[in-house]
């Protein structure tokens, strides 16, 4: 890694063995702290990158395409804001991230979101996180 501190020897009394080898507690802190910031800066980059960019376009087209195509109509009379609100949100947080994001073709950070009901799907998606929790009609 570049600008990191050389664990070529310990700081005198205070040696201690860490991933970067031999340092002291506050270089190794140093370390950690320097090589965090460098991971975050090539992240940064690379989510800005124009393959990263056309990836986010092409999702964004699509699932704008799948709002157009969904139709009300599709939806069982019971499944409305208020059993989705009551019944199936409460017990999202049973379930984890990936398998609603993998069930609804959508980001873990979004799924994350559905979850803890930071975010509340399209409807078009209520009928499969209704499946995924084991509610098929009202009570």
């Amino acid at each position: 890694m570049m600008g990191l501190p050389q664990p070529s020897q310990t700081v005198s009394g205070r040696g201690a063995s860490s991933i970067f080898g031999s340092l002291c507690a506050d270089c190794a802190i140093a370390a950690s702290r320097e090589n965090l910031v460098n991971i975050a800066r090539f992240g940064r980059l690379a989510a800005q990158s124009q393959n990263a960019q056309k990836r986010r376009a092409e999702a964004q087209r699509r699932h704008e395409a799948e709002k157009r195509k969904w139709s009300p109509a599709t939806l069982p009379a019971w499944l409305n804001n208020e059993t989705y609100a009551q019944k199936i949100q409460p017990r999202l947080a049973g379930l984890t991230n990936g398998a609603i994001a993998s069930a609804l073709g959508v980001s873990m950070p979004y799924a994350a979101d559905i979850r803890v009901g930071r975010r509340r799907p399209h409807p078009r998606h209520w009928q499969e996180l209704a499946g995924l929790v084991n509610i098929n009609q009202i009570y």
